[in-house]
């Protein structure tokens, strides 16, 4: 009688065991499915002789589906794009992107906010709008989980052309 109480006992803890294994195979499972289309946008710019670029790059391994974004001045002034603070500088850009709300960017792709190319006696002018500005982007994975907010300030096109060259990332066309 002893022998199978005992054996009894060994069956229910067996099964507890296995059961505890499943379940943290699932959950680990399910981790690492979730972290496998994660999404990490990232603002690239940059300020070469030739041009004057902000990027909105997605350097994770899932598609962003942009919620909402919002860019602020330092007077406080929020508009939902970059070209918003050029419109009275129809001169100022060549390609830009507006309506991102909705928009989703594949994994190592960009969507341009704003570029300027060979405007070179206009050029201290941009730079003085961008420093002052702010970028707020919020953003879900397709597993419709919101992302930490990607939150920049644009203060680096104020610094000095030379240190802004020294420290500019990749050029975009030098993505691989």
């Amino acid at each position: 009688m002893n022998l199978n109480i005992l054996m009894t006992v060994l069956n229910i803890l067996i099964l507890a065991g296995t059961l505890f294994i499943a379940f943290w195979a699932y959950k680990s499972q399910r981790t690492h499915n979730f972290n496998s289309v994660k999404p990490i946008l990232q603002l690239d710019f940059g300020d070469y002789e030739d041009s004057i670029f902000v990027d909105l790059y997605n350097n994770g391994v899932g598609p962003g589906i942009i919620t909402k974004i919002k860019v602020t001045n330092s007077n406080g002034h929020i508009e939902n794009d970059l070209i918003a603070y050029f419109k009275d500088l129809p001169w100022a850009c060549n390609a830009f992107t507006t309506r991102l709300e909705g928009y989703a960017i594949s994994p190592n792709c960009e969507i341009c906010l704003f570029e300027t190319e060979n405007r070179d006696k206009h050029k201290a002018e941009i730079r003085n709008i961008l420093k002052d500005l702010h970028i707020e982007v919020e953003y879900i994975d397709i597993y419709n989980r919101h992302m930490k907010p990607l939150s920049e300030y644009l203060d680096w096109f104020k610094s000095d052309p030379y240190i802004r060259k020294i420290s500019a990332g990749k050029k975009r066309n030098n993505r691989q």
